[in-house]
């Protein structure tokens, strides 16, 4: 049976991503713990922090195996676009040149705190990053004076 170029991208390996869902996982897992949990502590208040070259990104990952009816517009278009990629793979024959070799993570309620300009806070319902960009990964919280 022949591959065609969407059979050669799902083969890959990407371990920043492995490493980035399951840390989404432990945030959500501890994030509701409580006395009559058998979790040994709570993560409420924490969520995924994912360091960049150019900001620190506190964020929720998005599940593509999310229902899209449980989306917002914005995810329920990501998805769209996600998915519309996976087809136009699926025609390129298995010895295209692929040029890029990270794939993308798909991040809900993101709030982004640039480098070069902490004050200035960006929120995106939704946004798709790179995994190439990602040099760090952590959970914790943006707690900073108001001044």
């Amino acid at each position: 049976m022949e591959k065609n170029l969407l059979d050669v991208l799902k083969s890959r390996i990407d371990t920043k991503v492995g490493t980035i869902t399951a840390l989404d996982f432990a945030v959500k897992a501890f994030k509701s713990a409580n006395s009559e949990s058998k979790a040994p502590f709570s993560l409420d208040g924490n969520r995924l922090i994912i360091i960049t070259n150019f900001a620190n990104i506190s964020c929720e990952l998005i599940n593509p195996a999310d229902d899209v009816k449980d989306s917002s517009n914005a995810q329920a278009i990501f998805k769209t676009i996600t998915a519309s990629t996976e087809k136009m793979y699926e025609t390129l024959p298995s010895d295209a040149l692929v040029i890029n070799n990270s794939k993308t993570l798909l991040l809900k309620n993101a709030q982004v705190v640039p480098f070069a300009c902490p004050q200035q806070t960006l929120n995106y319902e939704v946004l798709a990053i790179f995994t190439d960009q990602i040099v760090g990964v952590t959970i914790g919280n943006f707690k900073r004076n108001s001044n």
